[in-house]
């Protein structure tokens, strides 16, 4: 199976139809397992694989920018002229002050890390060239694959069955009288507008805490954002944001409920560890910043 252009595949998706990674790799996943006979560890492996194969280019370039930078501080330590760089007329103190300089560059690099390139890839998701490539991904962009790659096979592998709705009528939200009316009111067409879920006032009022009362056709929200660790951010800024924190503990378990999934607290953890946050965070900054101002 061809992994590469699996992966290829799931940018492009996303690129034109604004999809999520998680729902690609999920979906694929069940078609190969079905058509092919390919098992998910198999198939996740492999998409992994491939995203890794980026990465590796990635450090690769770093490398090589490096080598290129000790290079000219040698030169530079041995007095000798490199395209003009520099030359035997200089005094000690000048060479001194063109070795500081060079120095400065190549620590500015190391402090940049890998976040300063991208990886060139082909039509057939394979590492090309300037003069061939279809999309270009920086570091921030594979980890967001990885991370739906691993959350698709959990999800897959080790699924929390939840039911469309799992609490009688009459049964109130979490949330209920947590959150001001305008504001839940405000948040859903804010959410609506930026593609974030499938509109659904009604459950959303009752998943919010607005209404005591279940309506008659409540159902779970569906997040379109663009990735679960997004939606794992929306919780974590709407604890901060909308005062639902218990001390230093989040409340998680009411958008676990509302929205069908599970360890959304993993999810935080696991982008808070990499110390990036997820792709288009700012999307949720500035829908709270918009209906908070």
């Amino acid at each position: 199976m061809n992994y590469y252009q699996t992966v290829v595949n799931a940018i492009t998706e996303r690129i034109e139809q604004g999809s999520s990674y998680l729902s690609f790799f999920k979906r694929e996943a069940q078609i190969s397992k079905r058509d092919n006979f390919v098992e998910f560890s198999d198939f996740f492996n492999g998409c992994s694989n491939v995203v890794e194969s980026y990465h590796k280019d990635l450090k690769r370039q770093f490398d090589e920018r490096i080598e290129d930078q000790n290079h000219s501080i040698r030169l530079i330590k041995f007095g000798r002229a490199d395209d003009h760089i520099l030359s035997n007329t200089y005094s000690e103190a000048e060479k001194e002050e063109i070795l500081k300089d060079f120095e400065t560059q190549k620590q500015h690099i190391i402090d940049l890390g890998l976040s300063d390139y991208v990886c060139m890839i082909s039509e057939s998701g394979e590492i090309t060239d300037h003069t061939s490539y279809k999309y270009s991904i920086n570091q921030q962009a594979m980890l967001e694959l990885l991370f739906d790659i691993i959350q698709a096979e959990k999800e897959l592998t080790n699924p929390i069955l939840i039911p469309q709705v799992q609490m009688p009528a009459n049964t109130p939200s979490q949330l209920l009288g947590k959150i001001p009316e305008r504001i839940v009111c405000a948040l859903y067409s804010a959410m609506c507008k930026k593609k974030l879920i499938e509109p659904d006032e009604e459950s959303f009022l009752f998943w919010f805490g607005v209404s005591s009362n279940a309506p008659a056709n409540l159902k779970r929200l569906v997040w379109t954002g663009k990735s679960s660790s997004l939606l794992a951010l929306f919780v974590e800024v709407a604890n901060d944001k909308l005062d639902l924190m218990h001390g230093e503990r989040r409340l998680i378990a009411p958008f676990e409920m509302m929205f069908g999934v599970s360890n959304i607290s993993g999810s935080i953890s696991d982008y808070k560890k990499r110390g990036i946050v997820p792709l288009d965070s700012k999307i949720i900054y500035k829908l709270f910043d918009s209906i908070l101002k």
